[in-house]
């Protein structure tokens, strides 16, 4: 809440989501926000990396880089696969 509450409007959307293999999926995730009292619109693209343990995310990652997201997701497929 404290880092969301520093802007008047703030979403998170997936913009792609596939499942790599092995219980783990790979997400690019796009932040919108708005800063209170302006008007321009920060973005930001990240990849979120996560691993499924009956049904639920057992471990996640965030990635400012998605190239560096989209390897490690598959490196941690092949290693639980």
């Amino acid at each position: 809440e404290e880092y969301t509450g520093a802007f008047d409007d703030f979403q998170t959307t997936i913009e792609e989501a596939h499942a790599v293999g092995g219980g783990v999926t790979f997400a690019m995730m796009v932040e919108r926000a708005r800063p209170h009292g302006s008007s321009s619109v920060l973005e930001r693209r990240y990849g979120f990396v996560a691993t499924w343990r009956d049904g639920r995310i057992a471990r996640a990652k965030n990635y400012l880089d998605l190239d560096q997201a989209s390897t490690a997701a598959e490196q941690l497929a092949e290693e639980l696969g």
